[in-house]
């Protein structure tokens, strides 16, 4: 068996079936796939400044002011002042995005992959999440 049947194949079949549960739950939360992992970012953290969101989602600032204005008329984010910079703004959710987001975390945990990961054993699924965190600078690297 190659390194691609046995490595890429299957990590990439996971990476389809979390990008459809995603896409389908954001989708019935009323959002593009963008919003809804802008939403789920602003919601781990301090406020940020677009940029830094537009990094942390590998995607072009210019593309994800409209995303983001899309989320700001839905009251769901707000732009406010920023503390140090008069010129800068901070994106950050309001007390509805916030929910919006919980939601969409909820229903995460209730799909079919989650529900298989959540039945492996302890030290399987703990190993499980070291092994992709080894990964995950690999891709921030990119």
């Amino acid at each position: 068996m190659s390194n691609i049947d046995f490595v890429v194949r299957p990590v990439l079949s996971l990476a389809a079936l979390l990008r459809a549960d995603f896409d389908r739950l954001a989708a019935a939360a009323g959002m593009t796939t963008q919003g809804a992992s802008a939403l789920l970012e602003l919601g781990a953290g301090d406020p940020m400044k677009m940029q830094l969101l537009a990094q942390r989602l590998a995607c072009d600032a210019g593309n994800l002011s409209g995303t983001i204005d899309r989320l700001e008329a839905a009251g769901l984010v707000e732009r406010i002042a920023h503390p140090s910079d008069r010129r800068a703004r901070l994106l950050r959710p309001t007390a509805r995005g916030r929910k919006a987001g919980e939601r969409l975390v909820a229903a995460l945990l209730q799909t079919d992959v989650h529900r298989r990961i959540e039945a492996m054993p302890v030290a399987e699924r703990e190993r499980l999440v070291a092994l992709l965190r080894e990964l995950l600078p690999v891709a921030a690297e990119r």
